[in-house]
């Protein structure tokens, strides 16, 4: 986790494009950037705070996600003068091989801290979702930054990490936090996270939920993101829940993207079946510049019966 504030200048729409490309967004608002597209000038500004972003230079994207960025720049320029600052960065992306993995750039409290992941532009790569951060991990993040009381000094397990997203931006405000997940692609994508944020109360730990006994340490609290979406993989992941909820003060924070309802109930049964309580959390006023409305997201607290 980075605290330095990258951030800063006097025009919000220019530092909304600026977050926005940062973290990659696949509906990056080419309609707010014309006016900056008008004049060589206003290029320039436009192009200081994203392509040539600071934090772009030393944590550059995926060379997929920057080629068709430059690509549509140069289409939205039309008849006019293109900077050529964009020009000398094709030059460079094009000489050599282009990657479908970079780093995704993401702030959570207004860019006071900041958190590096190396993800996938493909939605799935080697057979897993998991080399890509999603929605429902947007909004637990900026849940947890809002209330960062409930984790202080708490020990906390993620179960499918992924990238490690959600498990980097809690490292600052709990004790301990152990990633889990079980394919070794994104064990390793989670390793880099912690590495590249410099986070010395993390650690990664594979798990498989079909033998969660592998697991495990005392801890306080378990989270997990998006990790509902496959029903034959729900009794098992209830069943990991619970054993990691061994005392009655435990609770299990569950962050889910409705794609499917009758998944969702699905899960929900699991979790009666498996004699866990569980309450809805309200996360309709979360907010975040990577999610346009949360009305299909939903939290969980789950405890035991």
């Amino acid at each position: 986790m980075y605290t330095d504030n990258y951030l800063t200048s006097t025009n919000a729409e220019l530092d909304q494009l600026s977050s926005l490309y940062l973290g990659n967004s696949r509906n990056w608002p080419w309609h707010s950037a014309l006016p900056f597209l008008k004049d060589y000038e206003n290029q320039k500004r436009l192009y200081d705070k994203t392509i040539g972003h600071p934090l772009s230079e030393q944590f550059p994207p995926a060379g997929d996600f920057l080629n068709n960025f430059m690509k549509t720049w140069i289409k939205k320029v039309g008849d006019g003068e293109v900077l050529e600052d964009v020009f000398d960065k094709m030059g460079e992306l094009l000489a050599k091989p282009i990657t479908n993995k970079g780093y995704r750039i993401y702030s959570f409290d207004n860019w006071n801290t900041f958190v590096v992941t190396h993800e996938t532009v493909s939605m799935c790569s080697k057979g897993t979702t998991g080399l890509q951060s999603w929605r429902a991990c947007f909004v637990g993040c900026s849940w947890a930054a809002q209330n960062q009381e409930l984790f202080s000094g708490k020990r906390v397990v993620e179960l499918g990490c992924g990238v490690g997203l959600l498990g980097a931006s809690l490292a600052p405000f709990s004790s301990h936090v152990t990633m889990t997940d079980h394919h070794s692609s994104v064990l390793e994508s989670a390793r880099k996270t912690v590495e590249v944020n410099k986070l010395g109360n993390v650690d990664v730990v594979g798990l498989d939920w079909r033998n969660p006994s592998a697991v495990v340490e005392e801890c306080d609290i378990v989270v997990a993101a998006d990790v509902v979406f496959d029903p034959a993989l729900l009794p098992d992941l209830c069943k990991t829940i619970k054993l990691l909820l061994k005392r009655p003060d435990n609770v299990c924070f569950l962050f889910s993207t409705v794609r499917n309802s009758a998944t969702y109930e699905c899960m929900l049964q699991c979790l009666t079946q498996s004699k866990l309580k569980y309450e809805a959390v309200d996360v309709t006023s979360v907010e975040h510049y990577l999610v346009k409305g949360v009305n299909d997201v939903r939290l969980l607290k789950i405890s035991r019966c």
